[in-house]
Formats: C-alpha cells, structure tokens, sequence
C-alpha cells in the first residue's frame, strides 16, 4: 500500500483549496484509516468513532481554504479528531452511558482469502483478545497510549494536549503497557514487551534489533506474533480504497488517461459510467492502475476487494476530443489569404495546414498567427482544398479561396 508523503498529501490539499474535483474526495481516502484508528481507540465504541470521524472531516472541509500550511494537514487532522474525540467522551460521562464490547471495534472486512482456516481462526482469536485489552484501560490510559504510539508525540506534548502533568503521563503510560502485557501475555511470548506490541502495530513498522543474536530471533518471533494483532488495529485498511487519483490533462482521440493508487485489498480496478459502460484498468505495482477511459462526461472508479466491499471515485472526463478543427472565416489581407480556424479541444496545429495545389501538390502558410488561431496563404485564382489537423490526430478539410465576383 502507497504511503503518502507530507508533500504528496500537500498537493492534495492546494486541489482541494482550488475546489478541484475529486481532490478532497482523494484527501479523505488518504488520511481516514489513521483517524479511524485513533477515534476508534479514544472512544472504543464503533459508532461513536464513525460519527467522530464525518465530524472531523466535516471540520476539515470547512477550514480547508483557511489551512495556510498544506503540509500541516495530518496535525491538523490528529488535532481536530483528538479535540472532537474528547468532547464526544465528555458527552458520553455526562450520560453515564457504558461502552459495549460487542461492537467497540469495526467489524473486519475483506479477509484474506487466501489464509488457511487455522490462520484466520488464529487471527479472529487474537483481534478479540487485543479488543477487550484496549477497552479494560481507562479513556485517560487509552488515549495517552493513542497519543504516544499512533500519533508518536513527545511526552510533553502529551502532557499539554491531555492537560494532566508530565509525571501523570509517564504513570498513565507504565499503567496502560503493564495492563495490556497482562492481558496479552498468554498469546505473546514472555520476552515481547507491550511497548514493542503497540510501536510494531501502530509505529512506522520497525523493529530494532538487540545486541545479539538471540535478541534479534526473539523479536522476530514475537513479530510473527503480532501479525494477527495488527489485523485489528489496522482493520480498516483491509477495505479496498483510493489513496490518489491522477488524470492526464492533455486532449486525445482514443480516451482520457487515468492513473490510480489503490490500497487496502484492493485486487480490481475499473471505471463505469450510467451508461452502463465498463473500463477494466490495468494493474501495476505498488498499488498502481491505469486505464483510459473513452468518452467524456461523469464516470465512477471503482475500487474491488477480495470479500467484494468497494470503494468509489467520482471521476470527471473531459480531455476526450474527436472533434477536428473548422474553417470560422476566410478573408482577403492586403493580397495575403487568412483563414481563420477554431477547434474548442486540444486547438488547431497551425504548422499542419496546407492547401493542395493545381497540380495536386501541398502548399504550406506564409505566415502562422497562434494567437489569433490564423494561417496566411499567397493568395490565388478560385477556390482549392484545405487541410489542418488538431494536436489530438483529428483532420479537417474543407475549400478556401476568394471566390469570382
């Protein structure tokens, strides 16, 4: 799966600021799992963390024109789904309402079709294990927990963000991973520290290696561990989803080109249209899919998993031009021939013009002019055939002259 870099998620934003279309659509589908996450692990109840999240993005999308450092983007979204979060717990102790174990966490889609029954069975028993672990520490305990290894913060900034002291944040954080250690111990080995649990499920996905060689083999073991583990954390990310969509912008007759990042179980990729018109891309690596899609107009990109959940895209097409450029006026300039052209698409090649002469040959303008869209000819006697091409491939023809009075 494609991992967005601060720049590349930037970029994102200024389309959206332009109100380009899909622009935002493809910012969601890029940040939504990593806010998910945390909501999810803040309020551990499943829709409460939904809810939270329209919140955020709903935030977002108001402010959006507003945000003056676009690569700011993800603190600002770890800002907003922390504060939103925060209020929703507050909501929820007003009305003494309790959490419900049932259905605290999403439920998992798009498994991989491809494990063995006793590795999915394996998998389900550890996703309900690290499940009830999360939901057992208190919402102070969670939340630093979320604050320190998903949105990695420094200890003070934690502190400041949670408004409770330095060294209530170090208590709350030994609490939190001595908890879960307990609670997880009978399905990790004894040498796997809950710290390594929740940096290998939530961190950036590295292990440092110890001093020796046992050290390395024991962190490994514990790794394969921890592969069902981050099933859970990660659920969402099994949904197939857009993670960017690029359209080409230059006109041409075969189709527009369009290039999509695809992520989660993501194994199919095509466009459709109300029609009823169906484009299958082509499949690249890294999560990359091309295709190009033939007539313009509203499209959908359609995003396949293994368990047949979907993910959708709005696409607009409009770079499809089989129109061929046309003749606007032809008029005598000072003994010179002007004929004026005018193409609404990829615009005339003036250098393709030419007319045929007498004796079938092609003769060429004197003179282009590409802002008034204009070629000169030497002017002569009667009417003879013209021809131009546009920079998409398409050839209009028709006669030019000044006719006898």
């Amino acid at each position: 799966m494609q991992q967005f870099t601060h720049r590349q998620l930037a970029l994102l934003v200024e389309r959206a600021q332009r109100r380009e279309q899909g622009a935002f659509s493809a910012l969601y589908h890029a940040t939504c799992d990593a806010q998910h996450y945390q909501a999810l692990a803040l309020l551990g109840d499943h829709q409460l963390a939904e809810d939270a999240l329209q919140e955020v993005y709903l935030t977002l999308h108001k402010n959006i024109a507003q945000l003056k450092n676009p690569q700011a983007v993800v603190a600002y979204l770890n800002r907003t789904t922390f504060l939103v979060c925060q209020n929703y717990r507050r909501a929820q102790s007003r009305r003494s309402v309790e959490l419900s174990c049932s259905d605290s966490f999403p439920q998992r889609p798009d498994e991989d079709v491809t494990a063995m029954p006793e590795e999915l069975a394996s998998r389900r028993e550890m996703m309900d294990e690290l499940q009830q672990a999360l939901l057992q520490l208190s919402p102070l305990e969670r939340q630093i927990v979320v604050l320190r290894y998903l949105q990695e913060r420094k200890l003070e900034e934690i502190a400041t963000l949670t408004g409770v002291s330095l060294s209530t944040v170090h208590r709350c954080l030994r609490r939190g991973k001595k908890q879960l250690a307990k609670l997880l111990r009978p399905k990790l080995p004894a040498f796997v520290p809950a710290g390594l649990v929740l940096a290998r499920v939530w961190g950036p996905g590295r292990l440092v290696p110890g001093k020796n060689a046992a050290r390395r083999a024991a962190l490994a073991t514990g790794a394969v561990a921890l592969c069902a583990v981050t099933g859970l954390v990660t659920g969402t990310a099994l949904r197939p989803r857009f993670e960017n969509v690029v359209l080409d912008t230059s006109f041409a007759r075969d189709g527009q080109l369009v290039r999509a990042w695809a992520g989660g179980s993501t194994q199919v990729v095509w466009a459709e249209n109300s029609a009823g018109r169906h484009i299958e891309f082509t499949a690249h690596t890294d999560g990359k899919y091309s295709g190009v899609v033939t007539e313009n107009g509203r499209w959908v990109l359609v995003a396949q998993g293994a368990g047949g959940d979907r993910a959708r895209c709005e696409l607009l097409i409009d770079r499809v031009d089989r129109q061929a450029p046309h003749i606007i006026e032809v008029r005598d300039e000072g003994g010179r021939l002007a004929v004026v052209l005018g193409d609404e698409g990829a615009g005339a090649d003036l250098s393709s013009a030419f007319i045929t002469g007498p004796d079938g040959s092609r003769v060429a303008p004197i003179l282009t002019d590409a802002a008034t869209n204009t070629v000169y000819f030497s002017i002569f006697d009667g009417m003879r055939p013209f021809s131009v091409t546009d920079r998409a491939g398409n050839t209009g023809a028709g006669t030019v002259g000044i006719p006898d009075p």
